[in-house]
Protein backbone atom coordinates (compact mmCIF):
# COMPACT_ATOMS: atom_id res chain seq x y z
CA UNK A 1 0.00 0.00 0.00
CA UNK A 2 2.77 2.41 0.93
CA UNK A 3 4.68 1.55 -2.27
CA UNK A 4 1.65 2.41 -4.44
CA UNK A 5 1.18 5.71 -2.60
CA UNK A 6 4.85 6.68 -3.08
CA UNK A 7 4.63 5.79 -6.79
CA UNK A 8 1.44 7.83 -7.21
CA UNK A 9 3.03 10.79 -5.45
CA UNK A 10 6.06 10.49 -7.71
CA UNK A 11 3.89 10.46 -10.83
CA UNK A 12 1.93 13.52 -9.68
CA UNK A 13 5.18 15.35 -8.89
CA UNK A 14 6.66 14.44 -12.29
CA UNK A 15 3.50 15.65 -14.05
CA UNK A 16 3.59 18.93 -12.10
CA UNK A 17 7.25 19.54 -12.98
CA UNK A 18 6.58 18.75 -16.66
CA UNK A 19 3.54 21.04 -16.75
CA UNK A 20 5.46 23.86 -15.05
CA UNK A 21 8.22 23.43 -17.61
CA UNK A 22 5.74 23.69 -20.47
CA UNK A 23 4.01 26.73 -19.03
CA UNK A 24 7.23 28.65 -18.32
CA UNK A 25 9.06 27.19 -21.32
CA UNK A 26 6.89 28.98 -23.90
CA UNK A 27 7.65 32.33 -25.44
CA UNK A 28 9.49 33.85 -22.49
CA UNK A 29 12.28 31.29 -22.57
CA UNK A 30 12.41 30.64 -26.33
CA UNK A 31 12.51 34.27 -27.50
CA UNK A 32 15.52 36.57 -27.44
CA UNK A 33 15.25 40.34 -27.75
CA UNK A 34 18.15 42.23 -29.35
CA UNK A 35 18.77 45.99 -29.24
CA UNK A 36 20.18 45.91 -32.77
CA UNK A 37 20.06 43.80 -35.93
CA UNK A 38 22.23 40.67 -35.56
CA UNK A 39 25.35 40.62 -37.74
CA UNK A 40 24.06 37.66 -39.79
CA UNK A 41 21.13 39.78 -41.08
CA UNK A 42 23.08 42.90 -42.02
CA UNK A 43 23.33 43.62 -45.73
CA UNK A 44 21.13 44.14 -48.77
CA UNK A 45 18.25 41.66 -49.09
CA UNK A 46 17.05 41.18 -52.68
CA UNK A 47 14.58 38.79 -54.34
CA UNK A 48 15.99 35.25 -54.42
CA UNK A 49 16.13 35.34 -58.22
CA UNK A 50 18.36 38.45 -58.19
CA UNK A 51 22.14 38.47 -58.30
CA UNK A 52 24.78 40.26 -56.26
CA UNK A 53 25.91 42.96 -56.23
CA UNK A 54 22.38 44.19 -55.74
CA UNK A 55 21.15 46.79 -58.23
CA UNK A 56 20.43 50.17 -56.63
CA UNK A 57 16.91 50.35 -55.27
CA UNK A 58 16.26 46.62 -55.20
CA UNK A 59 15.20 44.98 -51.98
CA UNK A 60 15.98 46.50 -48.60
CA UNK A 61 19.07 47.19 -46.51
CA UNK A 62 19.53 46.25 -42.85
CA UNK A 63 22.31 47.75 -40.74
CA UNK A 64 22.85 47.45 -37.00
CA UNK A 65 20.31 50.21 -36.24
CA UNK A 66 18.46 50.96 -39.49
CA UNK A 67 16.27 49.63 -42.29
CA UNK A 68 16.14 51.31 -45.70
CA UNK A 69 13.87 50.66 -48.68
CA UNK A 70 12.76 52.82 -51.58
CA UNK A 71 14.39 55.99 -50.29
CA UNK A 72 12.88 55.70 -46.80
CA UNK A 73 15.05 54.97 -43.76
CA UNK A 74 13.65 53.66 -40.49
CA UNK A 75 15.34 53.30 -37.11
CA UNK A 76 15.39 49.83 -35.58
CA UNK A 77 13.94 49.81 -32.07
CA UNK A 78 14.48 46.11 -31.31
CA UNK A 79 14.70 42.68 -32.95
CA UNK A 80 12.96 39.55 -31.68
CA UNK A 81 14.62 36.20 -32.37
CA UNK A 82 12.64 32.97 -32.24
CA UNK A 83 13.71 29.39 -32.91
CA UNK A 84 11.84 27.96 -35.90
CA UNK A 85 12.14 25.31 -38.57
CA UNK A 86 14.02 25.30 -40.92
CA UNK A 87 15.88 28.30 -39.46
CA UNK A 88 15.72 31.12 -36.96
CA UNK A 89 12.95 33.69 -37.37
CA UNK A 90 13.59 37.38 -36.71
CA UNK A 91 11.08 40.20 -36.41
CA UNK A 92 12.63 43.64 -36.84
CA UNK A 93 10.56 46.35 -35.09
CA UNK A 94 11.12 49.85 -36.47
CA UNK A 95 9.92 53.43 -36.43
CA UNK A 96 9.90 55.27 -39.75
CA UNK A 97 8.72 58.64 -38.41
CA UNK A 98 7.77 60.28 -35.15
CA UNK A 99 4.22 58.98 -34.61
CA UNK A 100 2.93 55.64 -33.35
CA UNK A 101 1.43 55.10 -36.81
CA UNK A 102 4.96 55.03 -38.20
CA UNK A 103 5.81 51.78 -36.38
CA UNK A 104 6.30 48.78 -38.66
CA UNK A 105 7.87 45.32 -38.72
CA UNK A 106 9.85 43.22 -41.16
CA UNK A 107 10.21 39.47 -40.75
CA UNK A 108 13.35 37.61 -41.81
CA UNK A 109 12.94 33.82 -41.57
CA UNK A 110 16.31 32.24 -42.33
CA UNK A 111 16.22 29.26 -44.68
CA UNK A 112 19.98 28.90 -45.22
CA UNK A 113 23.23 30.83 -44.67
CA UNK A 114 22.35 33.55 -47.22
CA UNK A 115 18.66 32.91 -47.93
CA UNK A 116 15.44 33.75 -46.11
CA UNK A 117 11.76 34.41 -46.48
CA UNK A 118 11.11 38.12 -45.86
CA UNK A 119 8.00 40.28 -45.56
CA UNK A 120 5.87 42.35 -43.23
CA UNK A 121 3.85 39.33 -42.04
CA UNK A 122 3.26 35.64 -42.82
CA UNK A 123 0.88 36.44 -45.69
CA UNK A 124 3.46 38.23 -47.81
CA UNK A 125 6.67 36.29 -47.18
CA UNK A 126 8.84 36.02 -50.29
CA UNK A 127 12.14 34.22 -50.87
CA UNK A 128 15.16 36.50 -50.64
CA UNK A 129 18.94 36.38 -50.58
CA UNK A 130 21.47 38.64 -48.94
CA UNK A 131 24.29 40.53 -50.65
CA UNK A 132 27.14 41.43 -48.34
Amino acid sequence: MMKASVMATGLVLAAAVTTAGLVTGGTAVADVRHSEVPESLRGTWIPATGSCPAPTGSGFVLTARSYAKGGETCSVEWVEERAATPGTMYSVHMRCGTTAASETNVMVWLKGPDTAATGTDFRDLADARICR
